[in-house]
């Protein structure tokens, strides 16, 4: 089962572009390349045998200049779900309950509302994601201190991009209420997105050294990840339109903000020294597992307030998160990460490389 999901994304990923989501004459799309959206899916890239100093080197960052002409909150007009939809709300591609046969054999209403809940958790993760440790991210790369020194372009694009993440979160937060009065469900209550846990989990470890590295490195993991998600949001023309237009925003946005963290990686990796790269590179794929893992505590409230005729509801879950887990769906969800890394050559580093075996994040 694992492996046709891995098929199907792949195939719909290879199959798709993102410039084909139809807009209004008010959108103006920004210049977007559709390999910048793209997650790739397939095999993991082995190790590079040397360090390929060619792909350390990336363009300067693009002028500010153009940002007010593309960046969603400066330029573009706030979706709206109009109208009734017989389409379903989100990608039955990236819902995790629907990996499992039983959620594939429920009754079509009951399929509605879980993917309806999927879109609800989304949103929220998304919301909690910018407003915190993304943003949080931003504002330690404008303050400069407790970091290595970057330029000043990445000072005054990490203030851009404070304010896209932002405008983002607020996106998805109204979408929730749009979504509410279209279909008179409730978001689930009561769990927070699991990734917090986490990531607070990880920062604890650290033990005040290198916290700030690690949240700057937990924000560049996020945002590396991301546009697979929106990608494919943005390019299912099996779901509502008002979602795969939000997608085709947010997901604009995130290229250039990649772009962005891209650099600031490639300019502060070499700057650390052995140790402290190695203490940090070990722990990247614990925030690659802290961001991509199942939310079993989410989908835990929705089942809950979702009306099912499974006889083991619990049971399905912990089947689900298994599913969701399994080794060839992180590898391939967790590719762009390890494309990064191996631009710097930080996967030469023999402990750096069995941390990430060892999650089974590559073989």
């Amino acid at each position: 089962l694992a492996q046709t999901r891995v098929a199907q994304v792949e195939l719909k990923m290879s199959g798709s572009r993102i410039d084909e989501v139809p807009r209004d004459e008010s959108y103006r799309a920004a210049d977007l390349r559709v390999s910048e959206l793209r997650s790739g899916p397939g095999s993991v890239t082995p190790r590079a045998p040397h360090f390929d100093r060619a792909r350390q080197e990336s363009p300067p960052i693009d002028s500010l200049q153009d940002w007010d002409k593309s960046s969603w909150v400066r330029s573009k007009p706030r979706r709206q779900l109009r109208g009734e939809c017989v389409r379903p709300y989100y990608s039955h591609e990236i819902a995790a309950c629907f990996l499992h046969p039983e959620i594939q054999q429920l009754e079509a209403p009951t399929q509605e509302a879980l993917l309806i809940h999927h879109l609800f958790a989304y949103l929220d993760f998304t919301t909690h994601l910018e407003l915190g440790p993304v943003n949080d991210a931003l504002l330690l790369i404008w303050r400069g201190h407790r970091l290595p020194a970057l330029p000043e372009q990445c000072r005054q694009a990490a203030l851009r991009i404070y304010t896209d993440e932002a405008a983002h979160a607020e996106m998805c937060d109204d979408f929730i209420r749009q979504t509410v009065n279209a279909t008179g469900l409730q978001p689930a209550r009561g769990a927070t997105p699991a990734f917090l846990g986490r990531l607070d989990a990880i920062l604890e470890d650290a033990n005040h050294a290198g916290v700030d590295l690690l949240r700057l490195f937990f924000a560049i993991v996020s945002e590396t990840l991301m546009t697979g998600t929106l990608h494919r949001l943005a390019t299912d023309r099996s779901i509502h339109d008002g979602v795969r237009q939000l997608a085709l925003d947010h997901a604009q946005d995130e290229a250039r903000h990649n772009a962005v963290f891209r650099q600031i990686f490639q300019q502060v990796w070499p700057g650390l020294d052995r140790e402290t790269q190695i203490r940090v590179g070990t722990t990247i794929p614990a925030i690659i597992r802290a961001y991509l893992d199942f939310d079993l505590e989410t989908f835990e409230a929705v089942f809950r307030i979702t009306k099912h005729d499974l006889p083991n509801a619990s049971h399905t879950l912990r089947e689900i998160e298994i599913l969701h887990n399994n080794n060839s769906l992180l590898r391939s969800d967790a590719r762009p990460v390890v494309q990064l890394l191996n631009s710097v050559g930080s996967l030469e580093r023999d402990a750096i490389h069995s941390a990430f075996v060892r999650a089974q994040l590559i073989s």
